[in-house]
């Protein structure tokens, strides 16, 4: 809300209405439900007792091809994962973006927005139904499109390009398709005995060390 956006409705569970303060005062209708109602309502076993319905933002890739850096992904199955990654591009600061390819989970639905925890409202996310398209765009204005591959010869390096950083799904990595719209592959440092990160956690630490945000020079060579 503090965002600006828009809350059309606020569904509220009886016992909590007096929590829900000024939050009532900017919607445009207020519905409040008993306990027994709320159950067919809320999707959580254990609910916050309060549902907002807002607007779903649309925006295209021209609404982010400003950005330094843009977090794009392919394939993220995992609605936990992909909100999880909104909250890493807001928590890493002003200029980042998400872009999120059609074999995605919806970015909008309510497990990823609950992990998102309140992210969507700050951070510009575009929907594209054409990956491989969206990718040769951003080319053209200049981004350097770096995929994240756990098998891949070299390590994640910070650049001070404005970059495209590409986090596969959660079982088959990047796919191939995507692979031949990327100028390279990058892996980050794990030990021997785990094969490979989750794609949330994955996606967090590359963007930080990419970005040069973990304390090493942002202009250091690839």
């Amino acid at each position: 809300m503090a965002s600006g956006a828009t809350l059309s409705v606020l569904v509220v569970r009886s016992d909590r209405v007096a929590s829900v303060g000024d939050l009532a005062a900017h919607a445009a209708e207020v519905v409040v439900v008993a306990a027994r109602e709320a159950r067919g309502i809320f999707d959580t076993t254990t609910s916050q007792g309060v549902l907002g319905l807002l607007e779903r933002p649309r925006r295209t890739l021209d609404d982010v091809l400003g950005a330094r850096g843009l977090l794009v992904l392919d394939g993220v199955s995992d609605p936990g994962n992909v909100g999880t990654l909104v909250r890493t591009a807001a928590g890493l600061g002003e200029g980042l973006g998400v872009v999120v390819g059609p074999e995605s989970a919806d970015p909008f639905g309510p497990k990823a927005a609950r992990a998102a925890a309140g992210a969507l409202a700050w951070v510009p996310v575009v929907e594209v139904v054409d990956l491989a398209a969206a990718l040769r765009r951003l080319a053209e204005e200049g981004f350097l499109r770096v995929g994240l591959d756990a098998h891949a010869p070299r390590r994640l390096e910070p650049t001070s390009r404005r970059v495209v950083l590409v986090v596969g799904s959660e079982a088959q990595g990047i796919a191939p398709a995507t692979r031949e719209h990327l100028d390279e592959l990058r892996a980050l440092v794990v030990p021997p005995r785990v094969e490979s990160l989750n794609a949330a956690i994955a996606g967090a630490i590359a963007l930080w060390q990419v970005l040069g945000l973990g304390g090493q020079a942002a202009d250091q060579p690839s």
